[in-house]
């Protein structure tokens, strides 16, 4: 495919999950370095937005508030009707749709821009996604391509390229006072004396948890045996605050423990001034990533290839598990999706502390 022409006006889909929102920076740099005077819309979930506070490379953001399917079904048909009304007003001239599912493929089809580009994967058996673009694309069979090169696939398919594929996320100035308020209160000194650790060692999915008794000890290693300042992160959602409340009190260091009350951005923050974040796979591990922090990261049942840390200072420890070599068989047939997972398990604190020993 040619380079599209008389681009003006362009709408990027991405109505995913957090992390997933900060994977396709990379691709809104590309459009940026591409189309320089174009704007550029991006549409995402409400409780993503955060990751793109302050992206150079886009010019607005168009909300979809996730909380409307808990309103009446009038209250509902009446936002979505207003939200595509604002789709179709922003009069884009291509649209890119990164999210595949039917939603997006209708605001792509109704927005009416003369260049709709997807990928397909080869399982969908949706009809509106077969018809709602002008371009269309098979996701390549390799199972090794990672979601970052998957964003950026698509836009080389229609002749649109980049030499910087680094993820982009910039803590705005609120953030950045928090984090070096917290650390001098705490008297930690980013880049002086002991070295800062950020632990975030739960996953919203509970099933990508290691071990409660694993990650204390490790933390109690990094802080007892390595003269570390350790601070532990989590989310609010009760599930998680919960189970982190339960490792942290198994630690005999005791961590500074922040709970669930901090923003995304403050999360961001922090990691920037951490010598190495630690923990499982989650968008705060995405995160550390983006602002250039060494990552150690813990994977198991979500595949590592298409999900590990975008940065080059990184340390991924896996084990194989049934559900990435299901041959295609549904995984909640082979593993148990409410516990943690036997290929977590498998992955040793020793194993752990090696890969740390790299960065601390």
């Amino acid at each position: 495919m040619r380079k599209p022409k008389n681009i003006a006006r362009i709408g990027v889909i991405k109505m995913r999950n957090i992390g997933d929102v900060l994977l396709a920076t990379p691709a809104l740099r590309v459009l940026r370095e591409n189309y320089p005077d174009a704007h550029i819309t991006v549409i995402v979930n409400s409780g993503t937005e955060a990751m793109l506070d302050g992206n150079p490379h886009i010019d607005r953001l168009l909300v979809y508030d996730r909380d409307i399917k808990k309103a009446s079904f009038a209250k509902r048909l009446k936002y979505e009707f207003g939200f595509l009304k604002e789709i179709i007003k922003s009069r884009f001239d291509m649209v890119v749709d990164y999210t595949a599912t039917d939603r997006p493929a209708w605001y792509s089809l109704l927005s009416r821009a003369q260049v709709r580009l997807a990928y397909r994967q080869r399982s969908t058996r949706s009809l509106i996604r077969r018809h709602a673009y002008t371009n269309v694309f098979w996701i390549p069979r390799s199972e090794a391509q990672h979601e970052v090169e998957r964003h950026l696939w698509l836009l080389k398919m229609a002749s649109l390229h980049t030499k910087e594929t680094s993820l982009c996320m910039a803590p705005n100035g609120g953030a950045d006072a928090w984090a070096e308020n917290l650390l001098a209160s705490h008297s930690m000194v980013s880049g002086k004396g002991k070295k800062i650790v950020h632990v975030h060692p739960v996953s919203r999915w509970l099933f990508k948890c290691w071990p409660n008794e694993n990650m204390s000890a490790v933390m109690d290693w990094l802080a007892l045996e390595r003269s570390a300042s350790v601070i532990m992160t989590c989310s609010g959602i009760p599930e998680e605050m919960e189970r982190a409340q339960a490792i942290w009190e198994k630690c005999k260091s005791k961590p500074l423990f922040l709970g669930g009350n901090t923003t995304l951005q403050q999360v961001s923050a922090l990691s920037r001034r951490a010598d190495c974040f630690f923990g499982v796979d989650t968008a705060p591990m995405h995160m550390a990533a983006a602002v250039g922090t060494p990552v150690v990261a813990l994977f198991g049942p979500t595949g590592y290839k298409n999900w590990q840390p975008w940065c080059k200072q990184r340390e991924v420890l896996h084990k194989p598990c049934a559900c990435n070599q299901s041959g295609g068989k549904p995984v909640s047939d082979i593993c148990d999706w409410q516990s943690t997972r036997d290929c977590m398990n498998k992955i040793t604190v020793e194993e752990a502390k090696a890969a740390l020993t790299r960065f601390i």
